[in-house]
């Protein structure tokens, strides 16, 4: 039985769905943390056959992973939502306000949704609008936000979605 609770595959060019499956099937019950950080080819497809097969994952990293969009918003709310804690997806220039609509339950017919989301890190995701951080202000649990060059929001977005939204919200 294997214990792992912690995986860094940063920069791994050869990510692939079958091998992201597998180390998912292994680590089911006791992975709790993975950083794919800067994997050019990480997919939607590849997250979704990794996630779901996991069942406590509290934080992932997949930051400058530049294939990865808003479906991936989506299958991390379904799949992990009642318990990430933390994402990082700075740098994924394909999300848009509909990614942040799946994080926070405001977009599908379920309402999925990331339930103890505390930290969020969407720095340099340069679609993200006021509109997304709408979504965001549906995220009661955020204790930090890291919206930095985010070059399409405004202070109206900051002051009304994120500040009247995220209460306990305490680094933005």
């Amino acid at each position: 039985f294997c214990e792992i609770t912690e995986i860094i595959l940063d920069k791994w060019t050869g990510v692939n769905s079958s091998d992201l499956r597998s180390i998912a099937l292994i680590l089911s019950s006791s992975l709790k943390s993975i950083s794919l950080e800067l994997c050019p080819n990480l997919t939607n497809k590849m997250l979704e056959s990794f996630c779901s097969h996991l069942f406590s994952l509290q934080n992932i990293n997949i930051s400058l992973c530049t294939s990865i969009s808003d479906l991936s918003c989506r299958i991390l709310a379904q799949c992990c939502g009642k318990s990430l804690i933390s994402v990082n997806m700075s740098g994924c220039n394909l999300l848009t306000d509909d990614g942040c609509g799946w994080l926070s339950g405001g977009l599908g017919c379920t309402k999925e949704r990331c339930i103890i989301l505390e930290s969020l890190d969407l720095s340099e995701c340069v679609n993200i609008t006021d509109k997304g951080l709408e979504f965001l202000g549906y995220i009661p649990t955020l204790l930090y936000l890291n919206l930095s060059q985010c070059l399409r929001i405004t202070s109206i977005g900051i002051g009304k979605r994120i500040a009247l939204g995220c209460r306990k919200l305490r680094v933005l």
